[in-house]
């Protein structure tokens, strides 16, 4: 199936009108509730600052210059166009709905490689994107999020240069499809071919550094301010460590409080300062382990890149689930991966029906405390008990994937046999 053959089925021109009819419905609750968001009061910003003639990383001027280096393209291009509050967000939801509707097409074309249902992961796609769309348009997360399903469609196709370097492009847009890199290496590494894996890195690596140098140029010693600046952060207050701590704190075991540092709400108290140092490192050996663990799998029994899905969404739910931080919109990242994967052959139905139930439920609930976020910034028992019940299904669905990755010995781990 070609190109053009994709584009004129129903189910693709459908998918690419709920798309825009999403934006209009975000715009317009948006304008409607006069609520000024990440993109007008941040993205905005920077755009404005870049267009004035201020390289990212340069200056502070009251900017922090947080995001990784080929984020701020995506705040440069609306402002081309307009730095009037309401236009730039118009062309930035813009340039949203448009990578959206190219995230639709690759699921489609990602499902028909790997033989899954096309229907079927094209709706839940499109239903994941639906309930996060006060996410999706407010936050520039869908970006790394499409770029990194891309890069996937390119390594199943056996197009592993281009793979490595769209995947190094989605990581200097938002830093956490770095942790794919291991995954993607696996076919090699596997099989002890040193020589194609280290091949495989160096591409990965040279983009990175190719795609920095101009801003390390003009930045120098300030380029790496997006690094220190999320490292130092404080647990977040929605990370399932905050729950945690939450919970003791209301049981009387420990003192937290809620404070605001780093553009976002965090915990503080004597053991939340304690964790706060070692819970980065823990994640970065979960990932790892998780990523090697696929190794030793892949090895083990005959699988192929395709077989590389759930692995990915292990090592995704691993990172989000053992991270200090944790933002709603965190669960952009797992849209494209769960549509797949919950789209795969019928072997497993039950165990799907349930990681669907819960992942439908996460998102939901996400949505909820977005409204409620007051209550959970005070700490109230039942907004806790929601978050702890939302981190709960996401450490579930965590579970089910190792389960279905490591655990059964009866079929190989493919994509499908989620549960």
């Amino acid at each position: 199936m070609n190109t053009r053959s994709i584009c004129a089925q129903p189910l693709f021109a459908v998918g690419t009108a709920i798309v825009f009819l999403l934006m209009i419905v975000f715009l317009l609750a948006d304008f409607v509730g006069s609520g000024l968001g990440e993109v007008q009061l941040n993205y905005r910003v920077y755009g404005e600052a870049m267009l004035n003639g201020y390289a990212p990383y340069t200056v502070t001027n009251g900017l922090s210059w947080e995001y990784p280096p080929l984020a701020f393209v995506f705040m440069l291009v609306p402002a081309l166009f307009s730095t009037e509050p309401s236009l730039y967000q118009l062309y930035y939801c813009l340039m949203i709905a448009m990578f959206a509707v190219l995230g639709l097409w690759l699921i489609i074309k990602t499902a028909q490689v790997l033989g899954y249902n096309q229907k079927i992961a094209a709706i839940l796609y499109l239903v994941l994107t639906a309930m996060m769309t006060r996410f999706v348009f407010d936050r520039y997360d869908f970006f790394p999020a499409v770029m990194t399903l891309a890069a996937f469609y390119l390594l199943i196709t056996d197009r592993r240069t281009a793979a490595l370097t769209v995947l190094a492009v989605a990581t200097l847009t938002k830093v956490y499809p770095s942790i794919f890199i291991l995954v993607f290496l696996t076919p090699a590494l596997a099989k002890h071919d040193w020589r194609q894996a280290g091949r495989g890195l160096a591409v990965y690596l040279g983009a990175c550094v190719l795609i920095c140098l101009p801003f390390l140029a003009l930045a120098g010693g300030d380029f790496m301010e997006f690094v220190t600046y999320h490292t130092g952060r404080l647990i977040q207050l929605e990370s399932t460590a905050a729950g945690a701590l939450m919970l003791l704190g209301a049981g009387g075991l420990t003192d937290v409080w809620t404070v605001s540092s780093s553009g976002s709400f965090n915990i503080a108290g004597p053991l939340a300062d304690a964790l706060n140092g070692v819970i980065l490192p823990i994640t970065a050996a979960a990932v790892v382990a998780v990523s090697l663990l696929t190794i030793v799998q892949y090895r083990r029994r005959e699988m192929t890149a395709v077989d590389l899905l759930m692995p990915m969404c292990c090592i995704l739910l691993t990172f989000i689930v053992f991270n200090k931080v944790f933002s709603a919109q965190y669960l952009i990242w797992i849209i494209p991966l769960a549509a797949l994967v919950l789209a795969g052959p019928h072997s497993a139905r039950p165990g799907r029906l349930t990681a669907t139930t819960a992942l439908v439920a996460a998102f939901a609930i996400s949505a909820c405390l977005f409204l409620i976020y007051d209550g959970l910034c005070y700490q109230n028992p039942l907004c806790v008990l929601l978050l702890v019940f939302r981190n709960l299904l996401l450490i579930g669905l965590f579970i089910c994937t190792v389960r279905s990755i490591y655990c059964d010995q009866t079929q190989p781990p493919t994509a499908h046999t989620f549960g």
